[in-house]
């Protein structure tokens, strides 16, 4: 017996009349007070009352009337899917009913429903072969499928009548068919129902003692469903199909293959009519209480278990018909009653007030409410709980609100460390619904790292990466901080965290022995070129601290001919799927770590533990090169510069791939910073490689060269001639390598380097390199290597004459320099390097020089110099001679008559007769002979014409600066180079044509005007 929380989710209404409104609405009391059968659909009811009248309502309450029988209706059923009619009723006195088709499409000319087919109902006669030719039969109930394809009657003599047709409103002749249920002893049939059950139409009749399902689409195979029926009125279908019967005891449903489920209601009464609204199940109870009878309506809400309405009625309830969105009830007393069903919103606030919140959170799931409602509705149902100390039952219902609810709304409530277990069921839903950021993913490995629960640690860590739902460096970072480091190992290896799995070998895994490193050195040569790159970078000195000549090797395949390696074994992407599979291994760290009673890594140990020496040889103990390497360098051997015996380099090929990338070998030198040795034979390999031309590596390794590391851990435990030799081959490494022609390094920076260092011979090549004479005079000087000086002046004293002072400045301060300073007083001489009284004067504050040494040089600089002025002196005097010869010449052409006595042309020789043309050097031709183009002797035209040209380019030497100190400081007399120029006219004032306008304004001569710009 279900006792049902009772609600008032229908608000209830009679239809009054709008001119009185306190009483029933006038047209419909007549209506319901004569009412015979009933039905709705397409928008208006339709009631059949006495004497086959049909009443038409619409949803204004507006009344049409039709005459369908002549005697009486009995039976009426509007389509849902047509405007058509389908009514059975008597038209004759003889009593026999008759099957009727209307349609209100179509009217007649009195504004009637045409009628399209009428079929009267009679049983088949024993001597007539005709299904029509009978008695009367009386007609208990009409079912009617809504494609018209089939219409069923069922009989008060027990059987059903079946008019079949594709369209039995259009089909000529259609089929009468009558089924008869097995039941032994006949009994009237008093609910009909159609349904489509596997593509045919399946017709459940019921009578007083049985329930029987017909196939009508298979051969009107009949299935009995029960052997217990109802009364008439107490069946109905429902909207899926079933039909439900109202027995004294309970409403029984029944589905196709037999009975389904019943609903025994608390109520105290006779089950007096059923009907069907939406997903509600409608009964009306007939009640008695004392000396009354009262009709009770109850609407059931099966699916949330509730009665979503009550009420008693004063009058009987006749019929209920559903229409325009709620039900209308009709009583005996005239009355209609509305009841419209209240909206969603306000049945929840009814659920609410009474903390149904289950039934809320179905009733809102069958309205079809959106997540966001339906999640504040879980959020209320939990809030409840959670006040009532539900913990656990609170947590489910907020695990619905994920995706709608504030996730810290919930986390909040949960904090307590008792309730640890809830929280981490929440958070867990977070992740896997993709919706947790970085902070539910720390707090969620907390609650793991707290409940010690390793597994559902292995759970969240190696769940398939394609539901991987948490923020990855936030777990590999809390997994750490809880000491699960092979967990984060584990994470940072698979999602290719390159930069945490390194700080974890190196940091939570290497302590007390190298393993950690070695694997670390290992995983960095699986990586790109780029991430390996960057990781030796972040990672090389504190790598090279501990695997020296394993790294060094990783770093000379950067700078060369890197190629990634695959995965070890050891450093696979993924965990054991089988925690238990009893190996001894397994029994053995499972033993091991209950006895050390530490943290339990074993589902990670398999997985992170590999070989650790994968394509690299084990790495050498303390960081000191290997013994070879030490041979080497203590050898007589002669040892090319930047090899070492000893080193290998895995990653090398015999052939380069097309697209190598090498990384720059400045990027790894501070990552040797400890380590000088290393760094050398690093930079070794790359120059004998030449894969590197950057500066840099030259300047490192000759400053690795010039390094005094007697103290550094490589040569702490050799003796002392073994040091030498060491420090002897260094130096001819460097003095080699800065021979070498192909060496890129700096030459300030090698020779700041070399100087700071005080590695002489490199200095002295460095000053020759950069032809920095005076610095290595100057550094002879210091040795007091008075040939050297010598021969450097010799060698480079012509460039540059200011050496010999420096060399004699030198020697005049130098007591046992006497006969050097004649030997550079010789070379000046000889050369004529320097003045007569530029060395005097050098000399005259020296203590050492005497007048002995200097006599000679300056007698016969004297002598010299006086033979000089006397041919000088003989050349200025022709000079002038000539000059005055000249100058006559001229003058006399401008001053005097010329006299031309030539007889003959100097063109043609022949008798020059006039017109003739004189020219001022004497010549003269027939005007014939000149063209009359020339202007000027044509005799003399090609010399006058050489000796312009050669003006012309005189003056233009005599303006290209550059040309002039070019001679300037390349001849030995650089006074003869400035009177050449001199005498081209290189200082001449240039001619400016107002100045020689206003000369000869002022009735100047040309010799005048030419003298005064000459000036």
């Amino acid at each position: 017996m279900f006792q049902w929380r009772k609600f008032q989710f229908f608000n209830e209404q009679v239809v009054r009349d709008e001119d009185e409104p306190a009483a029933p609405h006038r047209g419909l009391e007549d209506v319901v007070r004569d009412v015979a059968c009933a039905s709705s659909g397409r928008g208006k009811l339709l009631v059949g009352g006495t004497g086959g009248i049909v009443r038409v309502v619409d949803r204004a309450f507006v009344i049409d009337v039709y005459q369908l029988y002549n005697k009486s209706i009995t039976h009426i059923h509007q389509l849902k899917s047509a405007d058509l009619l389908v009514t059975v009723g008597v038209d004759s006195d003889l009593g026999e009913a008759v099957l009727k088709i209307w349609s209100f499409v179509k009217l007649d000319r009195h504004g009637s429903p045409t009628e399209l087919k009428s079929w009267p109902i009679r049983a088949p006669s024993s001597r007539a072969s005709s299904a029509l030719a009978a008695a009367p039969l009386q007609v208990t109930t009409l079912a009617v499928l809504e494609n018209l394809s089939q219409i069923a009657l069922g009989l008060a003599d027990g059987r059903v009548l079946v008019v079949r047709g594709n369209d039995v409103s259009r089909d000529r002749s259609p089929k009468l068919v009558f089924l008869t249920p097995p039941a032994e002893v006949p009994a009237p049939v008093t609910g009909l129902g159609w349904r489509m059950f596997s593509g045919a139409p399946l017709l459940f009749v019921v009578t007083t003692s049985l329930v029987t399902a017909f196939y009508t689409g298979h051969g009107d195979h009949a299935d009995t469903l029960d052997y217990q029926g109802v009364g008439l009125g107490n069946t109905v279908m429902t909207s899926d199909g079933s039909i439900v019967l109202g027995r004294p005891e309970a409403c029984f449903f029944y589905e196709a293959e037999g009975r389904g489920p019943c609903f025994a209601f608390d109520v105290d009464g006779e089950k007096k009519m059923l009907f069907w609204f939406r997903t509600f199940l409608g009964v009306v109870y007939q009640v008695v209480r004392g000396s009354k009878t009262l009709d009770w309506l109850y609407i059931y809400d099966l699916k949330n278990q509730l009665v979503a309405y009550n009420a008693k009625f004063k009058s009987p309830v006749t019929h209920v018909l559903s229409e325009w969105g709620m039900l209308l009830v009709f009583t005996a007393d005239g009355e209609v009653h509305q009841l419209l069903e209240r909206d969603t919103q306000t049945k929840l606030d009814l659920l609410f007030k009474n903390h149904l919140y289950p039934r809320a959170i179905d009733l809102a799931q069958a309205q079809g409410m959106n997540a966001a409602n339906l999640a504040e509705i879980y959020r209320r149902y939990g809030d409840h709980l959670y006040s009532k100390r539900d913990y656990t039952r609170a947590m489910a219902q907020y695990l619905h609100t994920i995706g709608s609810l504030e996730p810290s709304y919930v986390i909040r409530k949960y904090l307590d460390e008792q309730r640890i277990h809830n929280l981490t069921t929440y958070l867990q839903a977070l992740h896997e619904k993709r919706l947790a950021n970085e902070d539910h993913t720390t707090l969620l490995l907390n609650c793991y790292t707290k409940l010690k629960d390793e597994s559902k640690l292995d759970e969240f860590v190696k769940q398939p990466a394609h539901e991987v739902a948490f923020d990855v460096p936030t777990a590999i970072k809390v997994c750490r901080q809880a000491g699960y480091s092979m967990h984060a190992l584990f994470l940072a290896r698979r999602f290719n965290e390159h930069d945490a799995f390194l700080k974890i070998q190196l940091e939570d895994l290497s302590t007390g022995n190298n393993d950690g490193y070695v694997q670390a050195l290992e995983y960095i040569q699986t990586l790109s070129f780029d991430e390996a790159k960057a990781n030796m970078i972040k990672y090389g000195k504190t790598l090279v601290e501990r695997l020296p000549e394993l790294t060094t090797q990783v770093l000379m395949a950067l700078c060369t001919d890197y190629t990634p390696k695959a995965p070890a074994g050891g450093l696979s992407s993924r965990l054991d799927d089988d925690d238990d599979d009893g190996s001894p291994s397994r029994r053995r760290r499972r033993k091991k770590r209950g006895a050390d009673g530490g943290e339990s890594t074993e589902p990670l140990h398999d997985v992170m533990a590999g070989p650790s020496g994968d394509g690299l040889p084990p790495p050498s103990s303390g960081g000191a090169p290997v013994l070879d390497d030490r041979a080497a360098l203590l050898g007589t051997a002669d040892v090319a510069p930047g090899t070492r015996t000893g080193v290998s380099v895995s990653h090398r090929k015999s052939s380069a791939a097309p697209t190598i990338r090498r990384a720059d070998a400045e990027d790894f030198v501070h990552i040797f910073v400890n380590s000088s040795y290393w760094l050398t034979v690093f930079l070794e390999y790359l120059v004998s490689e030449r894969v590197s031309s950057s500066p840099t590596v030259y300047n490192t390794l000759l400053e690795l060269y010039l390094t005094d590391d007697a103290k550094s851990d490589v040569l702490r435990d050799l003796t002392e001639a073994q040091i030498a030799a060491v420090r002897e081959h260094k130096a001819s490494q460097a003095m080699e390598l800065l021979r070498n022609p192909n060496s890129q390094y700096s030459v300030e920076q090698a020779l700041i380097l070399c100087k700071m260092y005080d590695f002489r011979p490199g200095t002295l090549l460095l000053l020759e390199k950069l032809r920095l004479f005076e610095e290595i005079v100057q550094f002879y000087m210091e040795e007091n290597n008075y040939e050297a000086i010598l021969s450097v002046c010799r060698m480079h004293g012509e460039k540059s004459p200011n050496l010999w002072i420096k060399v004699l400045s030198y020697f005049a301060t130098r007591a046992d320099a006497g006969p050097h300073i004649i030997s550079v007083l010789d070379a000046v001489d000889s050369s004529n390097l320097l003045p007569p009284l530029l060395v005097v004067q050098t000399l005259a504050t020296s203590d050492v020089a005497t007048l002995e040494c200097v006599k000679d040089f300056i007698q016969g600089r004297l002598s010299a110099q006086n033979a000089m002025i006397d041919d000088d002196t003989a050349t200025i005097k022709s000079l002038r001679e000539e000059t005055l010869r000249m100058r006559s010449e001229i003058e006399e052409l401008q001053t005097s008559a010329k006299i031309f006595q030539l007889s003959k042309c100097s063109r043609c020789s022949s008798a020059l007769d006039l017109p003739a043309v004189h020219f001022l050097c004497m010549h003269s031709l027939h005007q014939r002979c000149l063209l009359d183009s020339e202007d000027e002797c044509p005799i003399c035209a090609k010399d006058n014409r050489h000796v312009r040209q050669y003006k012309a380019s005189l003056e233009a030497k005599a303006h290209d600066h550059d040309l002039f100190f070019g001679k300037l400081e390349a001849a030995p007399d650089g006074f003869a180079v400035v009177a050449d120029y001199l005498g081209r006219g290189i200082f001449n004032k240039p001619v400016i044509v107002g100045d020689s306008r206003r000369m000869r304004d002022a009735g100047l001569s040309d010799a005048e005007m030419r003298a005064m710009l000459l000036q």
